[in-house]
């Protein structure tokens, strides 16, 4: 692979213009926004509730998903400029400790939350890409809030990797342990396809389809996208205001080497995943 060949990626860094109101899901308290493209965004900034690297792991978890062809909104990062901040006549708990480079995505106003009724009429079958994304990024917060479903276009919208991790329990601002993580236990461990309140695996699983070859199929072609020289180009884009810090820069070697050993053993992963999800039978198209 020559080049990063990106979909929904946009390259420049866009300007807030003007700053709407908080969105009301996700713990981050996301800001929607207007860009100097016109496009209505949703912006996360720097030291939001989560801390800045939720934004880390925004623009790397969005990068994997655009290269591996997840449907994901447009996306890219912004500069949130104190001027803005202070012109700002919506009543938004910002200030000038949130100023500066943040990620953004499209705002996408004609989506709902899946449901069952809905999942049935969407287009693209992507049960096995969103399966293989989250658990080689440890996505263990997906849930029926951050898969939209498009009336307008019938499609399924994966949002929200802030909290893709690969460390103990939920908080970014703990290191990740680094043995555990790279034990063979953690390594091999898809217990995230079962651990979700909602059970969402098992709902896109029954309504909207789940094939082992299309698996098999989806994790050859992740592996021969995801080479350890792009895995390494698009570590080395983080922003440096993002990751200043010497906690903030071991995190992100940290994740680089756990996203970058599971790739490396996808195969072995594929294998556990066909067997966890050959225990039942699924809808098949």
């Amino acid at each position: 692979m020559n080049e990063l060949v990106f979909h929904k990626k946009i390259p420049d860094i866009m300007k807030v213009i003007q700053i709407g109101d908080v969105i009301d899901q996700g713990i981050t308290s996301p800001i929607r926004c207007v860009l100097s493209n016109g496009m209505e965004a949703v912006v996360k900034y720097q030291k939001n509730r989560s801390g800045t690297f939720a934004l880390v792991n925004e623009w790397i978890g969005n990068q994997i998903a655009d290269l591996i062809s997840l449907t994901i909104p447009e996306y890219g990062i912004c500069d949130l400029s104190l001027d803005i901040i202070n012109q700002s006549e919506h009543d938004v708990e910002i200030d000038k400790n949130n100023a500066g480079l943040a990620f953004f995505s499209r705002y996408l106003p004609d989506t709902v939350p899946i449901s069952n009724s809905l999942l049935e009429k969407m287009t693209n079958r992507e049960t096995e890409k969103v399966i293989l994304f989250d658990i080689l990024t440890g996505d263990f917060d997906r849930h029926q809030g951050n898969i939209l479903c498009s009336i307008k276009y019938k499609k399924m919208v994966f949002i929200d990797c802030s909290h893709i991790t690969t460390s103990d329990g939920y908080s970014l601002n703990t290191p990740i342990n680094i043995p555990k993580a790279l034990s063979q236990e953690c390594l091999t461990d898809i217990s995230i396809l079962t651990a979700p309140k909602d059970n969402i695996y098992d709902k896109l699983c029954n309504s909207v389809g789940f094939r082992k070859d299309i698996l098999r199929e989806e994790g050859k072609r992740i592996r021969n996208i995801l080479t350890d020289a792009v895995l390494e180009m698009l570590f080395e884009s983080i922003p440096q205001e993002w990751i200043s810090s010497d906690f903030a820069k071991q995190r992100v070697a940290d994740l680089k080497s756990v996203i970058k050993c599971k790739t490396s053993m996808l195969d072995q992963l594929i294998c556990i995943i066909e067997k966890e999800r050959s225990t039942r039978s699924w809808k098949t198209y």
